[in-house]
């Protein structure tokens, strides 16, 4: 599939990394968001866990990324487009790598 849409698309190692790592934020900032906010409203009668605002919850999510999320299985899944033997490419993804990191892990 990537390399079809490269063939048509033709963007360049800079654009795709710029629109990865807007992508991973977007994730942050609005998928995740929208799939908290109805956890807090779903519940008839009191929720059974404490009510945490977006920020608390990024907090407590970003102390358990630390431990348990698979970062390496994660880097060759979101970077599988960048993937070449150039060593600017493997230089490339492993900053972007820690960028992303740091883009879910700042709020712990």
């Amino acid at each position: 599939m990537h390399k079809k849409y490269e063939l048509e698309e033709n963007n360049r190692l800079l654009r795709k990394a710029g629109i990865l790592l807007n992508r991973s934020e977007l994730v942050r900032d609005e998928d995740i968001a929208l799939a908290f906010q109805p956890l807090n409203n779903y519940w008839v009668g009191s929720p059974p866990f404490k009510v945490w605002s977006y920020r608390i919850f990024l907090e407590h999510t970003a102390q358990v990324m630390r431990v348990h999320f698979p970062f390496e299985e994660a880097k060759r899944m979101l970077f599988h487009p960048l993937r070449t033997e150039k060593r600017l490419n493997k230089l490339l993804i492993e900053i972007m790598t820690k960028l992303v990191a740091r883009q879910f892990l700042k709020y712990a």
